[in-house]
């Protein structure tokens, strides 16, 4: 269990129960993704390929070049073009281009592989949080369960129809029924705080 009565982790209760969890899935997945820092190096990889693709396939087409041209003879301007076009590149562009295209092919690929991992690691996450505050009921009964219990043994220890041994005895049982309680709380906060760091959320 936690350490109890320390401001720290009093602090840090009262942010982890401040926090807004209960987002759509998509909201939720889109968060997760915004904060993997994977993501974003493969996202820029994407960007950097896709402009190197898109300039092997503009290097290569007719350039057109316009120059000013002077005649002294009758003291004029004109206009020229000039048109360039490397006809034999040798396939040369082809293969680039089919490079260029496997390496965006290949990103995108890692991002989806990347994207289902974040899924399911937010759904075990969730899933979890699920189980432990079904955990929390319970623990809730068994110690309401106890505290109904050591009232009625009171009433006959004082009665004098049990022993303060038998009674004594009772009591470690309604003592762990606590512990279980206080650790299916703390369960749920330490759980909560991943689900933040996984989401990106900072205090």
């Amino acid at each position: 269990p936690l350490v109890e009565d320390s401001p720290f982790l009093e602090e840090i209760i009262k942010w982890a129960d401040s926090l807004e969890l209960n987002l759509k899935e998509e909201e939720l997945i889109e968060l997760a993704i915004d904060n993997y820092y994977g993501i974003r190096n493969i996202l820029l990889d994407q960007d950097s390929s896709q402009k190197e693709a898109e300039w092997n396939l503009t290097k290569n087409k007719p350039q057109v070049d316009l120059f000013g041209a002077y005649r002294s003879k009758d003291n004029s301007w004109g206009i020229g073009i000039e048109l360039s076009y490397d006809i034999y590149d040798g396939g040369k562009q082809k293969i680039e281009d089919e490079g260029y295209q496997a390496k965006l092919k290949s990103l995108k690929d890692d991002y989806l592989q990347i994207v289902s991992e974040l899924k399911l690691e937010l759904y075990e996450l969730i899933n979890q949080q699920e189980i432990n505050n079904l955990n929390l009921e319970e623990k809730l009964m068994s110690r309401e369960k106890a505290k109904l219990e050591e009232e009625s043994y009171q009433i006959q220890l004082q009665q004098g129809l049990i022993s303060d041994s038998e009674f004594q005895y009772k009591m470690l049982g309604w003592q762990e029924s606590e512990i279980n309680l206080k650790s299916s709380r703390d369960k749920i906060l330490i759980n909560k705080l991943r689900i933040a760091q996984f989401l990106g959320f900072r205090k």
